[in-house]
């Protein structure tokens, strides 16, 4: 039997890209772990593709656990850091590699409501959505996300996961690359630091901002150019700002 499954993000087709994202955000339980029967499904959506006749035989013939070689690295090492295109509108670009520290700021507090509802609030979701999407030749205005929602909405749901799903995995991306900013903050740093992590207090990246811009030495200039600062490029300003920091109180001690 000569068939092919699906390894990559990239090579499922665009509905299981979807189904699969539905499934990985709102499939872990209360105790924060998978439900018992979403490997089947997983697997199942892998072959969805494939004739039903084809698919029924795979799985009768074909052991479970050859099988889930296929699915697991989807629970594990694959990330999806692209976004869905919408129409007339610009998608970020993967890994939020566009968008400004202001419009990561208003993304991120949806997003933490939305994790909190366990990814369950349709309407954060959609509201999630369209701060992440800009009109072409505009750049993110907080005060046009209404007019911009227009659009995003009419995207059907599972579309709206698919970018909660994205977003998802390009935020532990940005965790990783940036341990010195997202580490969890010592007592006297309360505050001063973001924090991704649900166990933790939140920290909304508007206060962050407004740290910066009233630094002494404004390395990212006033308050407005702050804002505008590409997300990458704020949190590598931030992390040698912090470094320097913890440089001058060694000094003094």
């Amino acid at each position: 039997m000569n068939i092919q499954i699906p390894q990559t993000y990239n090579d499922l087709t665009r509905e299981q890209r979807k189904e699969l994202c539905y499934i990985l955000l709102t499939s872990i339980n209360e105790e924060n772990s998978l439900d018992s029967d979403i490997p089947f499904y997983i697997i199942e959506l892998l072959l969805s593709h494939l004739p039903k006749r084809t698919q029924h035989r795979v799985l009768r013939e074909v052991p479970f656990s050859t099988l889930w070689q296929y699915a697991e690295p989807f629970l594990s090492t694959e990330k999806l850091y692209h976004f869905p295109d919408i129409t007339k509108m610009v998608a970020p670009a993967p890994r939020l590699a566009n968008l400004t520290i202001k419009q990561f700021s208003v993304a991120d507090s949806i997003y933490y409501r939305l994790r909190l509802s366990q990814f369950k609030d349709e309407t954060l979701l959609r509201q999630l959505t369209a701060s992440l999407y800009c009109f072409k030749d505009k750049p993110f205005d907080i005060l046009e996300l209404p007019q911009v929602a227009e659009h995003t909405d009419k995207v059907d749901i599972k579309n709206a996961y698919e970018v909660a799903f994205a977003y998802t995995c390009c935020r532990e991306y940005i965790i990783s690359k940036f341990p010195k900013v997202f580490s969890s903050p010592n007592p006297s740093q309360k505050g001063e630091k973001p924090v991704f992590r649900k166990e933790a207090a939140y920290t909304p990246f508007s206060k962050i901002i407004s740290v910066m811009a009233m630094d002494q030495y404004q390395p990212l200039g006033n308050w407005h150019q702050c804002n505008a600062t590409r997300v990458y490029d704020f949190f590598e300003v931030m992390t040698e700002s912090m470094i320097q920091t913890e440089k001058n109180n060694n000094l003094k001690k």
